[in-house]
């Protein structure tokens, strides 16, 4: 089964490992050695992964900051792991989001707030995922509580499916897997949680408050 986000194919989406778009598949232990790769990363360099995170794709530093985080640490000293540049940032996104948060929930960090800067957004999945967090932070927040492929995380991404096809906007389509969903999901609730931050710049489709 495709893994299209669309008004049909939302609930499936949430429980297909099948990595549409990028012609992959992100098999189970691959997104738990992802999500265990991040953690170690972000513990040695959160200084170096908020900077990633803060920035927009095409700023000149951004390749060579996601290289060193990949690849200049002591995470991956007993071999290498290939993954998606999207699920890898996703992953560091929830711990440094949790950071962030210290404790607090989600919910109080989300909300729509015309006085802080505007979200930049370069795509339809990204505009989706800052609606779904702002719609239901709470479920979002107990997602990234779950372990990745775990059924604990089915559970919480069925919980949130149904508001898939009304972030949509109407005759758009958003092409993810769970691993995808689960990693924009986080990067979005990292984006909308350090708002305060002035956006970098850089070329946007839409922008939302």
């Amino acid at each position: 089964m495709k893994a299209i986000v669309g008004i049909v194919a939302a609930v499936a989406l949430a429980v297909t490992p099948a990595a549409a778009g990028a012609g992959e598949r992100v098999t189970p232990r691959a997104a738990l050695a992802v999500h265990e790769l991040a953690r170690c990363v972000f513990l040695a360099e959160p200084n170096r992964v908020r900077t990633l995170l803060t920035m927009r794709q095409a700023d000149s530093r951004y390749a060579s900051t996601f290289q060193h985080l990949v690849e200049r640490n002591a995470c991956l000293a007993a071999g290498t792991l290939s993954t998606n540049n999207r699920i890898f940032k996703g992953a560091l996104a929830e711990f440094a989001l949790f950071r962030d948060l210290g404790g607090e929930p989600l919910a109080a960090h989300v909300g729509d707030d015309p006085a802080l800067p505007p979200i930049r957004t370069s795509d339809e999945s990204e505009i989706m995922s800052i609606c779904v967090v702002r719609a239901r932070p709470e479920q979002v927040e107990a997602l990234f509580q779950t372990e990745p492929s775990s059924r604990s995380e089915t559970a919480a991404l069925q919980a949130i499916a149904p508001m898939l096809p009304g972030c949509l906007r109407r005759g758009a389509r958003a092409e993810l897997d769970r691993s995808s969903l689960r990693a924009m999901l986080a990067s979005a609730a990292f984006r909308l949680a350090d708002r305060g931050h002035a956006e970098a710049a850089g070329d946007a489709s839409a922008v939302t408050h």
